[in-house]
């Protein structure tokens, strides 16, 4: 799928405002048995976009405490749901493949050295395990309590 890239534009613009529809359209294209299921259950999958939005931002302000608190909600709220937890960790792996998806196209366009790229690999995968972390203990810890 092509791309639109505004010049001048941050990765969170491009990412966020001006690809939004392309974006919704890819990863729901990865997750197309994740929607099937949570369509059936109280989420809304446009909730998960929303979810998926929130996450960006935590991670462009370098933000690790909104991330875990969110991570810590989620984990909360998929553990009284019901629904597999592998579903939410099939969603996150997508959510993650289209989001580096993204960052190579928008990156491709700028000056970028290789040291610059392993940074942000380095800094965005930190913030990945730090929501997936979080996600999975809250959620151990309340299934435990149901």
């Amino acid at each position: 799928m092509k791309l639109d890239l505004d010049e001048g534009k941050s990765f969170k613009e491009v990412f966020l405002l001006t690809n939004k529809k392309k974006y919704k359209k890819m990863l729901g294209s990865k997750v197309q048995e994740f929607i099937n299921v949570v369509e059936n259950e109280e989420f809304e999958y446009d909730y998960l976009y929303d979810l998926s939005y929130k996450l960006i931002e935590f991670i462009h302000k370098s933000d690790a405490k909104g991330i875990t608190q969110l991570a810590d909600k989620q984990g909360e709220l998929w553990a009284k749901s019901g629904i597999d937890v592998t579903l939410k960790i099939d969603w996150f792996d997508a959510f993650t493949e289209v989001y580096w998806e993204f960052l190579s196209f928008y990156y491709e366009k700028q000056e970028f050295d290789v040291q610059r790229f392993f940074q942000l690999q380095k800094e965005t995968t930190r913030f990945f395990n730090v929501y997936l972390r979080q996600f999975i203990k809250s959620y151990d810890v309340y299934q435990q309590k149901s």
